[in-house]
Formats: C-alpha cells, sequence, structure tokens
C-alpha cells in the first residue's frame, strides 16, 4: 500500500442518519422552478431548467436534501 486511506465510495449525506432515500424525481406540475433544491444539493447534482432535474445522477448521494427543502413538495425519492 502507498499510505493513501482507502475510498470510501461516494461522499457522506449531510442529513444525518439518511442513506441511499433514492435518487430525485421532480413532478414538473408541481415544481415552479424556485431553484432551492438547486442551491441547496449538497453534490450540485440539480440544475434548472424549466423545472429542477436531476443533470448530473452520478453526483447523487440520494440525501433528500432537495425534497427537504422544496417549498412545493415537488421532490419525490424513488
Amino acid at each position: 500500500m502507498n499510505g493513501a486511506a482507502p475510498s470510501r465510495g461516494r461522499p457522506a449525506c449531510r442529513v444525518e442518519g439518511i442513506e441511499n432515500m433514492g435518487k430525485p424525481v421532480v413532478d414538473p406540475n408541481l415544481c415552479t422552478a424556485c431553484g432551492i433544491c438547486v442551491d441547496e444539493c449538497p453534490t450540485s447534482a440539480l440544475d434548472l431548467e424549466d423545472t429542477a432535474v436531476l443533470a448530473r445522477p452520478d453526483d447523487c448521494t440520494e440525501c433528500g436534501t432537495c425534497a427537504d427543502v422544496c417549498p412545493n413538495e415537488a421532490i419525490e425519492l424513488k
């Protein structure tokens, strides 16, 4: 070994006690494109288009922050 710490995989969720809840799915009928979820995503996996979208699914840690902060409950984790 080279002395480097072993890789631990994905970064930990910033919401304590929540892991791997599922990828966010945005309901376009409820999303108002306010951008709160995009701003709060700890891994910058979301972008804002006509609605919020999971633009970088490989970066998503499935932490649930986006769903928690959405004022319209437009994001569900599946």
